[in-house]
């Protein structure tokens, strides 16, 4: 995430602290020189908590960038799988419809060619995979709205 120029700062800081350190070690503690390289110094080190500081300011609001694109994300596709189960559904209320509809003229024959089948075990077991059907699947498709 850091730049080139934030890296460069960094490498000339430390080593502006480094020839610092090295300054004061050959240095008597109560000359000038001695002095002004320790003000230096605590110069240096301000200036690095400075740059440490904006850095973690930039991550921050990089952060919050992008949990608010997550959150604009998570709401398209919310919307999208309420839009999905909306079609289900309504695709499911269609072929009930034209069943009804169609039951007149096509019901005898469908009644005749699945007549020796429809035993009231497999009534029962399409009744219930009906259900299981409209539980599992239109129920729990039910998604909170944010």
């Amino acid at each position: 995430m850091e730049n080139d120029a934030n890296i460069a700062n960094y490498s000339e800081l430390r080593a502006h602290v480094d020839l610092s350190k090295k300054i004061l070690e050959a240095e008597q503690p109560d000359t000038d020189a001695y002095r002004e390289t320790m003000n230096d110094l605590s110069m240096y080190y301000e200036r690095l908590v400075q740059l440490k500081m904006m850095r973690i300011q930039t991550l921050e609001e990089t952060n919050h960038e992008s949990e608010t694109a997550h959150k604009a994300t998570a709401k398209v596709a919310a919307a999208n799988k309420r839009a999905f189960v909306w079609l289900l559904r309504l695709a499911y209320g269609c072929m009930l419809i034209a069943g009804i509809l169609m039951w007149p003229s096509v019901g005898y024959n469908v009644y005749e060619y699945v007549h020796p089948y429809a035993t009231w075990d497999r009534i029962g077991a399409i009744a219930f995979a009906i259900m299981w059907m409209n539980r599992h699947v239109f129920q729990k498709a039910k998604l909170k709205k944010d």
